[in-house]
């Protein structure tokens, strides 16, 4: 019995372990400034009755109050702690979360903590700092109570009155922290009317009046739980915006309002199906309502990306309920909780398989920079750069980059208000990444002057987006870094300023490929080489700037000051391969050779899991005058 316990406590401690150390990444979403911003004016003001943020919606009604309440909890919590607040408070709900899953079971918190810390890894960009952190609570808590109900014998018990009460006011919290989403409360509870009408049914009941009753009492609860949902500020305001998200097809436009790939979905969520499906099979209790949980939350996760966590805690749920009736699983779980050694192999086999599962993604958090506390924007570095020149003007923005803007107090042309906005609005703001002639359209529709575009190159990014911008006489790029760039139009106003910081030679994409441009004059190459140095010291995080200078002055036979700003470079993003395949190379043309092979060393290390294609007659040279001739065979036979 006390290693029962000790086993208990151990897989506990390690999931709250994994829990917090997976959701230990900066915060970064684009949304989550907007509701940091709309939180601060709610806290000010009580309410916000027209448009704040957007230029172009000026005196129009502000539609986005559904989240009123979590608004205002993330911007007090942003107000009194920070980035570090908001990743607490990231933390603290999905343990709250999956406490509430494990809570259906406790007395197998061993190993049901081990398929919960599977779930974690497949599920942790659901728990960003968003309203739908609080979504997660409420649905888990939801879903858990809706299985308790299952098992009593009748609804007018005193414990399905607590669950009710609960359930009432966790609906009406939810509704005024996440609007229409609390509709999902009425609909968990009705599996519970559906199976309660089954069971009359299978055993002859039908005509019993206190069978009628018990499901005409739980029917009465969902129809309340749904009147409930309307005890907000806007009274009818979260069922006119869920109508408006689900009929003006602003969410086609969107990606997570739209369902990922079908391989991708069944390599993450599959598993996910199939365990749930084995569990019900297996157990088969309550079968019609757990039956319509997975099948319903199941198809609602095909119908957008952000609703896959709904079904991930429904499965995990659903797996739990459902084997803590099972006799047969219960002795192997005890069977097994008595032989210590094997338990500990078992617990320590998937543990290991999990953070192997999650090694991918914490790699690609690392390169990114984006691991540990604080914050991270995209656009922070253009936004910084327009309150130090004090440049104002109408303001184009992409969509991700509008919620960032408007946090830094700035009029945005869009963010990530939707409904808002509207279909043809937004429609036509995301055709004039790649359309030059909307964008001129919009340009002489609304005026704008100035415009801060965030832009992904490479792999995973795209060259197209505003790539007419580079060679459009009428705007001058005067800030560029690894993420973003900011164009002014050549009018008066911003003559100074397109003066001071026009870049002539540097673009976008020589900073985001890290490449050189073709033959330039002796005067080009100076001028080159200062426009670098310049885009390097304003914005400190990035290191476009850095490798592109450095591999300039590599170019120039500058060796060492080449390796001087290669290493700044990965000072900067320690996780990046590029500086230290950048040193590489320039210690081996110096003929420092185990220098050279330390740091491809450091490269492959930082690069695993990448498709790069690794110069492997350099390595192998590289290798063996350094001594290492096992190495060097190796890149040799791969070649």
């Amino acid at each position: 019995m006390r290693f029962r316990a000790l086993l208990r406590i151990l897989t506990g401690g390690f999931l709250a372990a994994l829990i917090t150390w997976l959701l230990l990444f900066k915060v970064s979403d684009s949304d989550t400034w907007w509701h940091i911003a709309a939180g601060r004016l709610l806290l000010r003001d009580g309410w916000i009755a027209t448009d704040p943020f957007a230029y172009a919606r000026e005196g129009l009604p502000y539609l986005a109050l559904h989240e009123w309440l979590a608004q205002r909890v993330i911007a007090s919590v942003f107000l009194l702690g920070g980035a570090t607040g908001l990743i607490g408070l990231r933390i603290l709900f999905a343990l709250l979360t999956f406490a509430v899953i494990m809570a259906i079971d406790w007395r197998r918190l061993w190993p049901n903590a081990l398929l919960v810390g599977c779930a974690v890894v497949v599920m942790r960009q659901g728990f960003i700092e968003r309203p739908q952190l609080f979504s997660n609570v409420f649905f888990a808590l939801s879903l858990a109570l809706c299985l308790r109900l299952l098992d009593e014998e009748t609804v007018r018990s005193k414990t399905c009155r607590r669950i009710f009460l609960v359930l009432s006011i966790s609906t009406v919290l939810w509704a005024n922290m996440h609007g229409a989403a609390a509709l999902m409360a009425p609909i968990l509870l009705g599996t519970a009317f559906v199976q309660r009408s089954f069971d009359a049914w299978r055993i002859g009941r039908r005509g019993d009046r206190a069978a009628r009753m018990e499901c005409l009492i739980l029917l009465g609860w969902c129809v309340l739980l749904v009147i409930l949902m309307l005890l907000t500020p806007s009274l009818l305001g979260n069922v006119t915006y869920l109508r408006s998200l689900l009929t003006d097809r602003t969410a086609e436009l969107i990606n997570e309002w739209n369902p990922r790939p079908l391989s991708q979905y069944l390599l993450w969520i599959g598993p996910f199906w199939a365990a749930a499906i084995v569990a019900l099979a297996w157990s088969r209790h309550r079968v019609v309502a757990v039956g319509l949980l997975i099948i319903g939350t199941g198809l609602l996760s095909r119908s957008a990306q952000r609703h896959e966590i709904f079904f991930v805690l429904t499965a995990l749920g659903c797996i739990v309920y459902e084997l803590r009736w099972n006799d047969r699983w219960r002795a192997l779980v005890d069977r097994a909780s008595r032989h210590p050694l094997l338990s500990i192999v078992a617990t320590t086999v998937i543990a290991a398989l999990i953070l192997w599962i999650n090694a991918p993604y914490h790699a690609f958090m690392l390169r990114r920079n984006l691991q540990g506390v604080g914050s991270f924007a995209m656009s922070q570095g253009a936004a910084d750069f327009l309150d130090r020149e004090k440049i104002d003007g109408k303001l184009f923005n992409n969509y991700a980059a509008g919620g960032y803007l408007l946090f830094r107090g700035r009029k945005v042309f869009l963010d990530g208000r939707n409904v808002d906005y509207g279909y043809h609005y937004l429609s036509r703001a995301l055709a004039a990444r790649y359309d030059p002639a909307v964008f001129y359209e919009l340009e002489r529709t609304y005026g704008f002057t100035v415009a801060t575009v965030e832009y992904r190159l490479g792999p995973e990014g795209d060259e197209r987006a505003f790539a007419f911008l580079k060679n459009d006489p009428t705007w001058a790029l005067i800030y560029v870094d690894d993420w973003a760039t900011v164009y002014l139009k050549r009018i008066p106003t911003h003559a100074d300023a397109i003066k001071r910081s026009e870049y002539r030679i540097v673009t976008r994409d020589i900073i985001g490929n890290r490449t050189l441009p073709d033959a330039l004059t002796p005067d080009e190459l100076t001028r080159f080489a200062a426009e670098l140095a310049h885009a390097a010291q304003e914005d400190p995080r990035g290191i476009g700037a850095l490798l592109v200078l450095s591999k300039l002055l590599r170019s120039q036979g500058r060796f060492n000051e080449a390796a001087a700003i290669a290493r700044d470079a990965a000072d900067r993003m320690p996780y990046r391969h590029e500086p230290y395949e950048l040193l590489a190379s320039i210690a081996a043309v110096q003929g420092k050779w185990t220098e050279a092979a330390a740091l491809y060393d450091r490269m492959l290390i930082v690069s695993k899991g990448l498709p790069l294609t690794l110069p492997y007659a350099l390595l192998a040279e590289v290798y063996e005058r350094a001594g290492e001739s096992r190495k060097a065979a190796r890149f040799r036979r791969d070649r």
